[in-house]
């Protein structure tokens, strides 16, 4: 269940970015701060894999949407959820109102997964990677010839 309520909220994330004309990249900063964790900007390099400046560029675009707020100044910033995120994911789900908030969105998740199961038929790590390693489930009859034995002994 928590995986669903999971991929649910990281489509409405990377939608929210599609929306907001911000590269898919900054949903990995923008999870973390619908987390309540902290961004910083070495920790998006990182995250992203990307350049000095895409990364200052892309923090300036969630920052300049709403997505993401500033807290200190230079050496010390970092980024937390800012007043649009919340909105931004909700209304990507369906959700209405003007003060969402992470539980609230969890809540509403949770609530439509459990009322729209969905049967998911993935493969395993094996049957993707290595199908001819799989055995493939068969039933077997042995059947011995007339007059011998298990050990292929003929019978006086």
């Amino acid at each position: 269940m928590r995986e669903r309520v999971n991929r649910e909220v990281w489509a409405a994330l990377t939608t929210a970015c599609h929306s907001a004309g911000i590269p898919d990249r900054a949903a990995f900063a923008l999870w973390d701060a619908y987390n309540g964790r902290d961004v910083t900007r070495p920790y998006y390099l990182y995250l992203a894999d990307i350049s000095d400046s895409a990364a200052t560029q892309d923090l300036a675009s969630m920052r300049a949407a709403g997505l993401l707020a500033p807290v200190g100044r230079t050496r010390g910033r970092h980024y937390v959820a800012g007043p649009r995120l919340f909105r931004a994911i909700a209304a990507e789900l369906g959700l209405r109102g003007d003060e969402v908030d992470h539980d609230q969105i969890v809540r509403y998740v949770t609530s439509y997964v459990s009322e729209h199961p969905v049967e998911i038929e993935a493969p395993t790590t094996t049957e993707a990677l290595l199908p001819e390693l799989v055995a493939t489930p068969t039933t077997s009859v042995v059947q011995w010839p007339r007059g011998s034995t298990r050990t292929g002994e003929p019978q006086h």
